[in-house]
């Protein structure tokens, strides 16, 4: 059997690989605590023959919310020719996504899953600043076509400056 080989559409996320704090403002609805603000790490590295890259995050514990982890996979479909994700949390969350690839700098990620015991339409759109500085906002899709806003994150990588 020939060796096989990562496909070479996964180098776009080269870049984020490393150490990244996040401070995070999040849309939560009053029962849940309301607006709150945090601060998350995650270290991004290749995994599994360079076939993945992954994500562990954490969360640090707020006043209504408590300490929250999970990993999350990205690669290339290259049957489909998209990116694919896929994600879990300490909370028993989970999800799985796509994405078309970067567009200047952005990627766009529609995802499916359970949240809170739900089923769940998210959109994850990260936009890479700077080699050393990413935005990434998050929506929920409320009833079909409306997505609203569930929080921001703004990520320093560690190890570098802005």
């Amino acid at each position: 059997m020939p060796s096989m080989k990562a496909p070479p559409e996964l180098a776009k996320l080269n870049s984020m690989a490393g150490t990244w704090k996040c401070t995070s403002q999040m849309h939560m609805p009053p029962e849940m605590g309301g607006e709150q603000t945090g601060k998350s790490t995650m270290t991004i590295k290749k995994d599994l023959n360079g076939y993945w890259m992954i994500g562990q995050w954490k969360t640090e514990k707020t006043k209504a919310m408590p300490e929250m982890k999970g990993s999350i996979y990205w690669g290339y479909d290259a049957a489909e020719q998209k990116y694919v994700e896929f994600g879990v949390d300490s909370t028993g969350s989970y999800m799985h996504g796509t994405s078309a690839g970067p567009q200047g700098g952005t990627w766009v990620w529609d995802e499916a899953g359970v949240m809170m015991g739900k089923k769940s339409k998210t959109r994850t759109t990260v936009n890479q600043k700077s080699p050393t500085a990413t935005e990434i906002k998050f929506e929920m899709e409320a009833e079909p076509g409306k997505w609203v806003p569930m929080g921001e994150d703004s990520c320093k990588k560690q190890g570098g400056s802005a």
